[in-house]
């Protein structure tokens, strides 16, 4: 299996989304609005299972209560946690 990494810069308005596999080429960038990247956040969170509401305030509790979820592999837990924490 490669490795992936998705970085995301986190900004007032925008936030640019980069997807690099392991060699370092770039499969993916976006820039996304506010409200685009949380959409992509619950629809990331709804292949595991997890219906998220279309408000931030949702979006913020279903993050911060991502232990009670085991669909979840611990990465994605771990990467979920470090960008609800921004």
């Amino acid at each position: 299996m490669n490795t992936i990494t998705i970085g995301v810069d986190l900004a007032k308005s925008v936030f640019s989304v980069c997807e690099v596999d392991g060699s370092g080429r770039v499969l993916c960038r976006l820039d996304l609005k506010r409200d685009a990247f949380g959409n992509r956040l619950r629809g990331l969170l709804a292949e595991f299972g997890i219906v998220v509401a279309k408000s931030d305030h949702a979006l913020r509790v279903a993050l911060a209560d991502l232990d009670q979820h085991t669909a979840l592999r611990p990465e994605m837990r771990e990467l979920l946690r470090d960008l609800s924490a921004h």
